[in-house]
């Protein structure tokens, strides 16, 4: 499921879920909310003038953004109610919610307008927040984990994304001082690194046969955001868990994911404690 706003970056949107869709075999459903900005939507938003004026800005973009074939298969869902609710709504039946960062005009900061924030957080599956890569694919995804159960829930989510895009995990544990991020009670192991090593295999016992992946862990000291945003620029894709309030020992799990996801240079896919849907290989 792809959230549209008719923007000209909402095209790119939409060609990296229709891709992530005929990876995993799955309708591609193209979602819109009334928006007073809507691009050729003027009218009363009560009216079928905007009905239809909406369908028609969303049929177009996705004609602009697909090729003719792939652009028949998608299907619509439109909504005269806000897109938040509309999308989080229209998300309980999807595997993946995308949506794009919006980008204010001028400033390339890659801030998140509210709508992306908002369904990052509350959504009933993994959400793709689908920044554009700036540099070309490398076949690499790398996972951020803490030991907390959505975290756990992301490295499932990676390792079944790399078995169908035939790419390598990096596993990423960040030991962060001041926020105690990434901290995990690894004192019945003798490093952090076995700690790291044992919940992979932990995982991958937890999973398909046929989801096999290169893996690599890594433990780094400093900031997890920056850490895991700085990764993005040799990556294809990060993926991380957010659990809101969460558990003690990552409590802050939610706001630096958020802010991964405001600041990676690549698509950031977070998956939460209450709903994992797995790509289907």
């Amino acid at each position: 499921m792809v959230g549209v706003d008719c923007s000209p970056e909402s095209e790119q949107v939409l060609r990296w879920a229709d891709r992530q869709a005929e990876l995993t075999h799955s309708d591609l459903v193209a979602v819109i909310g009334w928006q007073n900005d809507l691009p050729g939507v003027e009218v009363a938003n009560s009216s079928p003038e905007a009905q239809r004026r909406m369908r028609d800005a969303l049929t177009a973009t996705i004609t602009a953004a697909l090729s003719p074939e792939r652009a028949r298969l998608v299907k619509l869902r439109l909504s005269l109610g806000p897109p938040v609710e509309w999308l989080l709504v229209q998300a309980r039946k999807a595997n993946l919610l995308v949506v794009g960062p919006r980008r204010p005009g001028g400033i390339d900061g890659l801030l998140l307008g509210s709508v992306a924030e908002r369904v990052a957080s509350a959504a009933s599956c993994p959400v793709a927040i689908a920044h554009v890569a700036r540099h070309s694919p490398t076949h690499h995804i790398v996972v951020g984990i803490d030991g907390s159960d959505c975290s756990r829930q992301a490295l499932k989510w990676a390792i079944g994304q790399a078995a169908i895009t035939a790419s390598t995990v990096d596993v990423l544990a960040v030991q962060d001082e001041g926020s105690r991020f990434l901290m995990p009670p690894y004192t019945e192991w003798a490093t952090p690194q076995q700690w790291v090593e044992q919940l992979v295999s932990d995982v991958r016992e937890d999973i398909s046969p046929a989801d096999t992946a290169a893996i690599s862990t890594h433990v780094c000291h400093g900031n997890a955001a920056k850490t895991l945003v700085d990764a993005s620029h040799t990556a294809d894709l990060i993926v991380v868990g957010n659990h809101g309030t969460g558990i003690a020992l990552s409590r802050l799990l939610g706001s630096v994911s958020q802010k991964i996801a405001r600041h990676a240079s690549v698509p950031v896919v977070i998956v939460h404690d209450h709903d994992h849907p797995t790509p289907a290989s």
